[in-house]
């Protein structure tokens, strides 16, 4: 082929500019074909580096991120929400669900809960906390329990 040039390297594996040629041409042909399963290798091995822990479909997360997290941590929302006095007025008060008291009273103790934890994942070095009943798979990595931490912060 007039104008074809060779790939430098791969003339004197083949011999003559000829059969470079051609091997340009059938290297050019499964390029495509090796890029994309040199890309597939670098998500996969980023992908499992990266870890994280895989929680269950609306799973909350509190604090961090659950896709890229190495030092995981989770609550019992339920118990560290018995303790905020937003919830013991909700249920001392018997305060409506739906109503506007009952909306500003819940935005205060997520508040106040996500400080609580924020602060608690800080100090025990934790990347990701979520809560205890939404961990799908831990992908190897221990999950570190903070309940009690965090409710003594609340106090």
């Amino acid at each position: 082929m007039p104008g074809a040039r060779a790939i430098p390297g791969i003339s004197r594996f083949i011999g003559s500019s000829n059969r470079a040629v051609k091997a340009t041409e059938i290297e050019m042909k499964f390029a495509p074909r090796i890029l994309s399963q040199a890309t597939v290798f670098l998500v996969l091995t980023a992908l499992a580096s990266a870890q994280g822990v895989v929680l269950k479909q609306g799973g909350l997360v509190l604090f961090g991120s659950a896709a890229v997290c190495s030092r995981p941590a989770s609550i019992d929302f339920l118990r560290v929400r018995k303790a905020t006095p937003e919830w013991k007025t909700i249920r001392a008060q018997g305060v409506p669900e739906g109503s506007g008291r009952y909306a500003l009273l819940i935005a205060g103790m997520n508040e106040r809960i996500r400080t609580a934890v924020s602060e608690v994942a800080e100090e025990q070095k934790r990347d990701c906390v979520f809560r205890k009943r939404d961990l799908k798979r831990a992908n190897g990595l221990s999950v570190t329990n903070l309940t009690r931490m965090v409710l003594d912060s609340l106090r």
